[in-house]
């Protein structure tokens, strides 16, 4: 049985998890969503209504990219793309954190151009 991932086309937090299950040849579907749209039932595959969500093949789910990739790091851990290539492992995270934040605040300044002006929340 395959792995399920949610996802959106937009989503770099989707984006960079599709990588890494590519890289490690695990076999995966896509279910593309519209994160402004999202289909009935989606608040009990991720009650935040984002994006992405791994359905594992038991069924179970995990949620947020740093979940899913530290699951996948978990069974995959002699992989090349884990290994921090001398860096030390607090190294390797906070460059890691620190990409993660440029992507939070690349899709902050999107939803807020999206958003327009004279718009508050």
């Amino acid at each position: 049985m395959k792995h399920t991932l949610y996802i959106s086309q937009r989503s770099p937090f989707a984006r960079r998890v599709r990588l890494v299950l590519e890289e490690l040849g695990v076999d995966y579907d896509t279910e593309v969503l519209d994160v402004f749209n999202l289909p009935p039932g989606y608040a009990g595959i991720n009650p935040l209504g984002r994006v992405p969500v791994l359905r594992l093949p038991n069924q179970e789910l995990i949620v947020d990219s740093w979940m899913i990739l530290d699951y996948l790091r978990s069974r995959h851990e002699e992989h090349p793309l884990f290994l921090t290539g001398g860096a030390s492992d607090a190294r390797s995270r906070s460059i890691s954190g620190i990409a993660v934040g440029v992507m939070e605040h690349t899709v902050l300044a999107f939803l807020e151009n999206m958003r327009g002006p004279g718009l508050t929340l």
